[in-house]
């Protein structure tokens, strides 16, 4: 006899085996890793953008908002407004270990995105820290900070980075 437990979780592992080869096959390993960084910089340990999905609709542990904190030198004020949500909110998780809600978490691995991006582009982390609080041109004079409570602020802080990246002073 066959054990169907045993069968439903060993069909799921091939299934999620023929998932990831079909991915790996159809999206470029740069592509693969772009979708994966930030990943880190939260304490995600995730192999790919299935695995990073699931971890993020699931929620951020709150530890990784200390991990995110002490790599950014934000303050949990700040990483509540790019959480888009209340500082007493995020305090009220921090401090019962429950999981971020997973609209937030979005939220945060996508500033985690664009940290470890600024961090490619300009390599000294106090200067990178700095530069998300300056005043941008490109952003009508706004930090990069003060842009990230929108998704429209992300993208446009992203698409300054790939500027700054080509050369192109923003």
């Amino acid at each position: 006899l066959v054990d169907l437990k045993t069968v439903k979780q060993h069909d799921k592992v091939m299934l999620e085996a023929i998932m990831l080869q079909t991915y790996r096959a159809f999206v470029p390993p740069q592509t693969q890793n772009a979708v994966l960084s930030g990943a880190n910089l939260l304490g995600l340990k995730a192999r790919n953008a299935h695995e990073l999905e699931d971890l993020l609709e699931r929620g951020l542990d709150p530890t990784a908002l200390q991990t995110l904190r002490e790599a950014t030198d934000l303050t949990f004020q700040t990483l509540a407004a790019i959480a888009r949500m209340s500082y007493e909110s995020l305090n009220r998780y921090r401090k019962s270990g429950k999981a971020l809600p997973a609209e937030a978490s979005t939220h945060l691995y996508e500033f985690a995105r664009l940290f470890e991006r600024t961090l490619e582009i300009i390599p000294d982390r106090r200067e990178a820290q700095a530069w998300l609080r300056e005043p941008v041109l490109a952003l009508g004079n706004r930090s990069p900070l003060e842009t990230l409570t929108s998704s429209l602020g992300v993208e446009r802080i992203a698409h300054i980075l790939e500027r700054l990246d080509d050369g192109v002073y923003s």
